[in-house]
C-alpha cells in the first residue's frame, strides 16, 4: 500500500510510469486499456490488457489512449488514471486528493494541456496540487545536467509515438522540434518490409523483437551477419510460415525513420542560438527513451551532427526519474513545474 500523496506520472504512448515521493517508481505498465464495447466497461488495464491484444472477441477492444504523445481518447485515459489510483492506494482511505506532477511533451498546445488537466482532475487528482513538467527538462535532470544554469543542454527523447529534441537552459526549453516518427513507426516499417520482401504478415510484437534483436541504425557493410527466424502468416496461402531475416534487412527496413529523426535533430541545431550551440558542441547531446537503445543510433547522430552523443542513465525511465528529482527536491526545483491553474 502506498502512503505518499505526491505522485509523478509519465504518460507515454507505450508505457505509463508512476513515481511516488520518497519511494521511487511504484508502477510501470503498458498504456493500454481493454474494454467491452457493448457494455462500455473496462475489463483490463496495463500488462493484462496488453496480453489480450489480438486474442479477444469482437466486442472487446484494446486501446492505447495516447498517440504520438497526445491524449486521443479522454474516457479511456481517465479510466486508466482511476485504475492506477485504485491500484496504488488499495485499501487506504484518502482524506484528500493526491498531488500530481504530470510529464508532458513540450510541443503540446494550450488546448491539449487543458485536456490533460481536465482528465487528471476528473480522475481524482487535486486541481490546486497538480502541475505539469515538460519532458525534455525531466530528461536533462535525470542525465545530471544543470538545467537551471544559463548553459545549453541538448536532449533527444525517442519514445514509442513521438521523437522530441530540445535545447534546455535556465529551467526551460529554448527551442524544440518533434516528429511522430518514433519507435512505433519503426515497428510499422518492419511490418511493411516483411510483407513486401517475404510476403509474410507479422504482428507488432514480432516487429518489436526484430527491431530489438536485429535492427541497427548505423549501416556497416563489414559487420557480421546475424539472422533471426520470423514466424508469420503467408499472404498467399494464409498458412503459418517461417522465414529468416538478417540484420542488414532489418536496418534497411528502418532506414527512412532513422533519417527522419536525424533530420529533426539537424533542424533544431540549425535554429539554436550561437551561444547555446557553443555549449552543445562541447557538452554534447543526451539520448533518452526506448528508441535510444536502438543499436547504432548514437553513432549515426554523432557522425551527422559532429557533436558527442551519450545515453541517459536508464534511458527508458529518464523522464520519470527526472520528475522524481523534482518531486523529492521541491524547494530546489520549485520554478520548473507549471501549475494547472495557469492554463485553465
Amino acid at each position: 500500500m502506498l502512503f505518499s500523496r505526491n505522485l509523478a506520472i509519465d504518460l507515454g504512448s507505450c508505457n505509463t510510469r508512476v513515481y511516488a515521493k520518497g519511494t521511487g517508481t511504484v508502477l510501470n505498465e503498458p498504456s493500454i486499456i481493454a474494454f467491452n464495447t457493448s457494455a462500455r466497461e473496462v475489463i483490463a488495464v496495463g500488462e493484462e490488457a496488453k496480453n489480450m491484444v489480438g486474442r479477444t472477441p469482437n466486442d472487446v477492444a484494446s486501446v492505447s489512449p495516447v498517440s504520438h504523445g497526445t491524449v486521443t481518447d479522454l474516457l479511456t485515459t481517465k479510466a486508466m488514471f482511476r485504475y492506477f489510483l485504485r491500484h496504488l492506494y488499495r485499501g487506504k482511505l484518502l482524506l484528500a486528493r493526491p498531488h500530481l506532477l504530470l510529464c508532458i511533451p513540450y510541443g503540446l498546445t494550450d488546448t491539449e494541456r487543458r485536456v490533460l488537466a481536465d482528465v487528471a482532475i476528473q480522475a481524482g487528482f487535486s486541481d490546486g496540487g497538480t502541475h505539469l513538467l515538460e519532458q525534455p527538462v525531466a530528461v536533462a535532470l535525470a542525465s545530471g545536467m544543470n538545467v537551471t544554469a544559463p548553459v545549453g543542454n541538448m536532449v533527444l527523447d525517442v519514445g514509442g509515438g513521438l521523437t522530441e529534441v530540445a535545447i534546455v537552459s535556465m529551467g526551460g526549453v529554448v527551442i524544440s522540434r518533434s516528429t511522430p516518427v518514433a519507435g512505433n513507426t519503426m515497428n510499422d516499417d518492419i511490418v511493411r518490409f516483411v510483407q513486401r520482401e517475404f510476403h509474410l504478415m507479422i504482428g507488432e510484437q514480432t516487429a518489436e523483437q526484430i527491431k530489438i534483436r536485429l535492427a541497427n541504425a548505423y549501416f556497416d557493410p563489414y559487420a557480421e551477419e546475424e539472422k533471426l527466424e520470423i514466424k508469420g502468416r503467408d499472404l498467399e496461402t494464409g498458412l503459418p510460415r517461417i522465414v529468416e531475416m538478417t540484420n542488414f534487412q532489418a536496418g534497411m527496413a528502418i532506414r527512412e525513420s532513422v533519417d527522419a529523426i536525424v533530420a529533426v535533430v539537424l533542424s533544431t541545431l540549425e535554429n539554436t542560438p550561437p551561444e547555446l550551440a557553443a555549449d552543445i558542441s562541447q557538452n554534447g547531446m543526451v539520448l533518452a527513451g526506448g528508441g535510444a537503445l536502438l543499436r547504432g543510433l548514437d553513432r549515426v547522430l554523432s557522425e551527422k551532427t559532429e557533436i558527442p552523443v551519450r545515453l541517459a542513465p536508464d534511458p527508458m525511465s529518464a523522464v520519470i526519474n527526472g520528475a522524481g528529482i523534482v518531486l523529492d527536491h521541491p524547494k530546489e526545483y520549485r520554478n520548473l513545474p507549471v501549475p494547472l491553474r495557469s492554463i485553465l
